[in-house]
């Protein structure tokens, strides 16, 4: 490796704004080890990949810290998951992060955790409702908890699996047809997201 590369790796780690203190003391990393273990691979391994991952891991830890110091006290009271759902859970959330595409995302897998912790959501839609963040773009998933039934915004939503195309109103005469109307609209799990964010904002 030459030295620009070996310069490139190391200040790569200007990127994370936390130190490794705030990974291994989180309550995240305590309740489910195999998230703390790709943490520490992540600070030894120190390649470019692994450091845009921890970016991504710390984005998702620090909005899942945000929560408040009475609701972390009930999350950790319903974390009485055996070790294989804690470490099927955790390699979830490392797989999800893996594969998101930018640092915004983490931010709606951590209050999709949240919610899964708390009971709210089932683990099934915690892990589809990872995999449609995955499948969005960022701004698209913002601009969808602002305006859940808008149609673009719809459109743009429909290989994630939370809106489908519906037909309405279609008719065919010997003399022709009416136009078929295609709308969008949201899916149960669109509506699951959607119940879940605005929730969130009225908190």
């Amino acid at each position: 490796m030459d030295e620009n590369s070996s310069n490139l790796i190391d200040g790569s780690a200007d990127i994370l704004e936390y130190g490794i203190d705030f990974f291994t003391e989180n309550e995240a990393v305590k309740d489910f080890p195999i998230i703390g273990i790709a943490v520490k691979i992540g600070f030894a391994v120190k390649s470019i990949s692994d450091r845009i991952f921890l970016k991504k891991m710390e984005r998702f830890l620090f909005e899942y810290s945000t929560v408040t110091s009475l609701e972390k006290s009930i999350l950790h009271k319903k974390i009485q998951l055996s070790d294989t759902v804690k470490k099927k859970t955790g390699e979830a959330v490392i797989l999800l992060l893996d594969r998101f595409s930018d640092l915004n995302k983490p931010y709606f897998l951590a209050q999709c955790f949240s919610a899964y912790i708390e009971g709210r959501l089932l683990f099934d839609d915690f892990i589809r409702l990872g995999n449609a963040i995955d499948l969005s773009h960022s701004s698209d998933l913002y601009d969808f908890i602002k305006t859940p039934n808008n149609q673009m915004i719809l459109d743009r939503l429909l290989r994630t699996g939370m809106a489908e195309i519906s037909k309405n109103a279609s008719a065919m005469t010997q003399s022709g047809s009416s136009p078929i109307m295609l709308t969008t609209a949201k899916t149960e799990l669109g509506e699951k997201f959607i119940e879940l964010f605005t929730n969130i904002q009225h908190r």
